[in-house]
């Protein structure tokens, strides 16, 4: 028995030895362990390419991809190079650890950070509920916030199955298109066919869009860290150097009444629902205002473009997944363009 307790107590201080080391290698980077998506949606040449002006995005599953806003700039900016350094399943937490290897490295003239409303307050606190979600769901979700190499390992391990990350990630290219591959890409709106981490997040808080989108004061204190370490990120753009655009991508139910009737379907509970439909609205005025003295960042609101476009009868975004169907992806990119052309013609 004696020997037993001693092997489950070796046990488990190696494996809080090796999370510890995971964790550390994780949080400064001393190994870039997003290199893979750089490489897969970074063509060689554009990588290698020193003599063009530089333009960075970084951002999540509506920038990762080979499919998605990026490739729109890259086919339409003559003399730039864009670099595609999104990151699927990632926010501000995960910006800020690669951002000093992307700004060293590429030492870009132009930065778009992208944001969404739908999750990226959801990645500093997940909704736990310990009454309607699995304990080890909710075991994760804790920790995760604790222990960020956790949700990066938990990432590597969707994407291996034969340990070739590169080869995997370039395949899947982005987790948005692994799932509209499977089921979505073209159907009907379907509550069983819907992503099933997000029929998990309004499971756990059906007010979460609402929370977030408006500023609730279950959300205010993520959102005050948001803010800060968004000022911390900007800070890597020199005004010197560098003009930044932070572009805040809405959520479906904020553009168009059939998303917000899906998401009613889905569970989610609205008290105002005339709130969501708001073109300005306080996550957007909160970033605004806090970047108020920062004559170095625009912040791009793209609601207004992306509802033109469904009220002309044009989908912009999936109808079993939050984000971005190419029409739309196509449409930030087109959005952006606009931007970046207007203010360089008025330097």
């Amino acid at each position: 028995m004696k020997h037993i307790s001693n092997v489950l107590v070796f046990l488990l201080i190696t494996t809080v030895l090796m999370i510890g080391v995971l964790e550390s290698v994780y949080r400064f980077q001393i190994i870039d362990t997003y290199n893979p998506e750089l490489q897969a949606f970074n063509p060689d040449n554009i990588l290698d390419d020193d003599e063009s002006t530089t333009i960075l995005a970084l951002g999540d599953s509506f920038t990762a991809g080979n499919n998605s806003y990026p490739v729109t700039l890259r086919n339409n900016l003559d003399g730039y190079r864009v670099i595609n350094s999104g990151i699927s399943g990632t926010g501000i937490n995960e910006a800020l650890l690669i951002a000093p290897h992307r700004f060293l490295d590429f030492k870009p003239s132009i930065f778009i950070y992208q944001i969404y409303v739908g999750n990226d307050l959801m990645n500093i606190r997940y909704p736990v509920n310990w009454n309607t979600l699995s304990l080890q769901r909710n075991m994760y979700w804790t920790l995760i916030r604790y222990v960020r190499s956790l949700a990066y390992l938990n990432y590597r391990l969707s994407q291996v199955s034969d340990m070739n990350i590169h080869k995997n990630v370039k395949d899947s290219e982005s987790s948005v298109e692994k799932y509209t591959h499977k089921n979505v890409k073209d159907s009907e709106f379907s509550v069983e066919k819907y992503t099933k981490r997000w029929r998990l997040y309004l499971q756990a808080d059906p007010e979460i869009l609402e929370d977030q989108i408006t500023i609730t004061d279950v959300y205010r204190s993520e959102y005050g860290y948001f803010l800060e370490q968004l000022n911390k990120l900007l800070a890597y753009c020199k005004p010197a150097d560098c003009t930044a655009y932070v572009v805040v991508i809405p959520h479906a139910s904020q553009v168009h009444s059939k998303y917000l009737g899906n998401q009613k379907d889905l569970g989610a509970h609205f008290s105002n629902p005339d709130a969501i439909g708001k073109t300005e609205y306080p996550f957007i005025m909160g970033i605004r205002s806090s970047l108020a003295d920062n004559n170095n960042a625009i912040v791009l609101n793209p609601l207004k473009h992306l509802r033109n476009m469904e009220n002309n009868g044009i989908n912009m975004y999936y109808q079993n997944d939050p984000h971005l169907n190419p029409a739309g992806q196509e449409q930030i990119g087109i959005f952006l363009l606009e931007r970046i052309r207007f203010e360089s013609a008025h330097l």
